[in-house]
């Protein structure tokens, strides 16, 4: 291996290999455009402030508002984490109740130790099958809530990284009826807005919805978008921001948000049918399964394959490693008997034919 690290991206990007991983993008240059360097500039006259939108960047975000419906958007360059930091603290005050899905991304833990909140958890009951954490129901968090009155707000995931989706709309009615706000952290349901079920996102629902563009959606590493409604204090959201993201915001970044915006105002409509039927295909092919087993259902998102290999002679590392040997195929995640493989919008026809043809060949040695 090379000690340069761009010598081994670049060795990387040309050994064809598959991405079944973050980021959304997949490495096609479809979605690029000019090297970095070019484009990396600061807050110079016509290009705006992030921290202080009139511009350029004030019509991105009013953009983005648009498209995924909702009353207030804030494109972020420092990932989901840095969204959900700044919501956390805009929304509550120190020594304030909060009720965490304990399945939570740590970015939530950190938040409440930074804003001194006193933490109450709920917690989601095991999928019986793949043995994954589910998100918690409505009832559940009802049930804590009661239980712990006063909590100022809850804070939930979904879909969890599996894509398990929660029932927003129950969870923001009962957290509401509590007088709580209700965070969503849905950084890996950035697409829900724009696929087959688009009342899996959260955005407008929630009170604060956290979505990080380059999971699912064409779009770089570190790129996010935080949503709020217009119960939200929305100058309090923008204090938070100037807190917990850069001053010296990327503008190489802030161009793949407005591409990946670009993308989905003038082709995700016909993008995202087509990959409604490549993912349609592909769990069809998934039925002819006699060992491995798939993760499906109407709270499950398609784009999140989850592989199973319990009962099986192999564990998920070492299905991981015939995926990655024999078919040159690179998985997001590795479990004790299970595997994720992340789809998005950006994989093709040939993509998802490839990886089910591996599974198919390695369910029959298994």
């Amino acid at each position: 291996m090379s000690e340069s690290l761009y010598d081994e991206l670049v060795r990387y990007a040309s050994d064809g290999r598959t991405a079944f991983h973050m980021p959304g993008h997949k490495r096609k240059e479809t979605f690029g455009g000019l090297l970095p360097y070019s484009l990396d500039i600061t807050e110079i006259y016509g290009f705006d402030n992030l921290h202080d939108r009139h511009g350029i960047l004030k019509s991105l975000s009013e953009r983005m508002a648009k498209l995924w419906g909702a009353d207030y958007a804030f494109p972020l360059v420092g990932g989901s984490t840095c969204g959900i930091l700044s919501a956390v603290h805009a929304l509550t005050s120190p020594g304030d109740s909060v009720l965490i899905d304990r399945s939570c991304h740590k970015s939530v833990y950190n938040a409440a130790e930074l804003c001194s909140l006193s933490v109450r958890y709920v917690r989601g009951k095991p999928d019986a099958e793949f043995g994954f954490s589910l998100p918690p129901s409505a009832s559940e968090i009802k049930k804590q809530l009661e239980a712990n009155p006063g909590c100022k707000a809850v804070i939930i995931t979904s879909p969890t990284y599996e894509g398990m989706i929660a029932d927003v709309g129950a969870i923001a009615d009962v957290a509401s009826a509590c007088g709580a706000k209700l965070i969503v952290d849905q950084a890996h349901g950035a697409h829900l807005a724009f696929d087959q079920d688009a009342q899996a996102s959260a955005v407008g629902a929630a009170d604060a919805t956290v979505v990080s563009l380059h999971k699912t959606l064409p779009a770089l590493t570190q790129t996010a978008a935080l949503f709020v409604s217009d119960k939200v204090d929305v100058g309090s959201v923008e204090s938070s921001l100037s807190i917990f993201e850069t001053s010296s915001p990327s503008y190489p970044l802030l161009a793949s948000i407005d591409r990946c915006v670009s993308f989905l105002e003038e082709k995700g409509g016909e993008a995202f049918r087509y990959y409604g039927k490549l993912l349609d295909k592909f769990y069809s092919a998934m039925t002819a399964l006699e060992n491995l087993r798939v993760c499906s259902g109407d709270a499950h998102d398609p784009g999140k394959i989850v592989l199973s290999c319990r009962g099986c002679d192999i564990g998920g590392s070492e299905l991981s490693e015939i995926l990655r040997g024999n078919f040159g195929i690179e998985i997001e995640m590795v479990a004790s008997d299970y595997v994720l493989a992340m789809s998005t919008v950006a994989d093709g026809a040939d993509d998802l034919e490839k990886l089910a043809d591996a599974i198919l060949t390695i369910d029959k040695s298994v």
